[in-house]
């Protein structure tokens, strides 16, 4: 150690001597030279996160937020229904899956046929697909606190067994949204019409007016709480069901991508489904 550090010494002695050698050799110090320091490497801008908006579960179709690149769900509804003994209750289960591509301003999609389980004291079981539906939608109107446009569903009769509408169907409607504080308020108005194909049933057994309004609060950065209230009128039958639908966003980070988990739960106010429960799972791609 005392060898290394006297070389140390020793050799910056002979720098300081040849230095000023030099130095009296020109009778002046000699200047270091000075040279430009770079400017620092300005820092790349982070890229900015992919957008995954919050969406409504029942008026996912006629939502104003639009699945931003690709989005895929899968889940079950049950409902129950209290009769009196001379109707008898009924109970049926909803399988759906639906996906649905788009940017900021459009979406289609499409809803497959959901299996469809369905009991009635007195009349029994019957398990059948329902209907395929399509839908585009256009949002033109988007701005940082407010957005509305519209779209189009149309739904082909694939059903069997009486659970469908037996009748292609078309139904335009109307969509809005905007923020109140950290709440997002949503809108929709839509009216069902179908070209009916069964001599048994009305022309218009179904044709409805479909209203769903919605509030979702994102509470934390992975959990919304949101709460629909749908309203249909059917024109042959006069019914006009109303249920509320309160349920739970839950996000699970993928890599780039999100994983949602959605329990919903229904609750009929009038001429609806008394109680509904179930659960959706998402999978949103936002950079397909």
């Amino acid at each position: 150690m005392k060898k290394g550090v006297l070389s140390v010494v020793f050799a910056s002695a002979m720098l300081g001597a040849t230095s000023m050698a030099f130095a009296g050799a020109y009778g002046e110090p000699e200047q270091p030279e000075e040279l430009p320091v770079p400017a620092p490497a300005a820092a790349p801008a982070p890229e900015p996160e992919p957008v995954v908006p919050v969406r409504k579960f029942i008026g996912f179709i006629t939502d104003a937020e639009t699945t931003r690149g690709l989005r895929a769900e899968i889940g079950t509804m049950y409902a129950a229904e209290y009769h009196p003994s001379s109707v008898g209750n009924a109970e049926a289960t909803n399988t759906y899956a639906h996906i649905s591509y788009g940017k900021e301003l459009w979406e289609v999609g499409a809803l497959l046929p959901p299996f469809q389980y369905v009991h009635q004291n007195g009349i029994g079981d019957t398990t059948d697909f329902g209907d395929l539906r399509l839908w585009g939608k256009i949002i033109p109107l988007r701005t940082e606190n407010f957005s509305a446009g519209g779209g189009m569903q149309i739904t082909f009769p694939t059903a069997g067994s009486g659970l469908g509408t037996e009748g292609y169907g078309f139904k335009p409607f109307l969509t809005a949204g905007g923020l109140a504080g950290p709440v997002h308020l949503r809108g929709s108005v839509g009216y069902d019409v179908y070209a009916d194909s069964n001599d048994a049933i009305a022309d218009d057994a179904f044709d409805n007016v479909d209203l769903n309004f919605a509030a979702l609060y994102p509470v934390c950065e992975n959990t919304v709480i949101r709460t629909e209230l749908t309203w249909n009128h059917f024109a042959d039958s006069g019914a006009d069901p109303v249920s509320i639908f309160p349920g739970v966003d839950y996000s699970i980070p993928v890599g780039s991508n999100e994983l949602v988990l959605r329990p919903t739960l229904g609750i009929g106010l009038t001429e609806a489904p008394d109680w509904q429960i179930g659960l959706g799972i998402a999978l949103n791609l936002p950079g397909i």
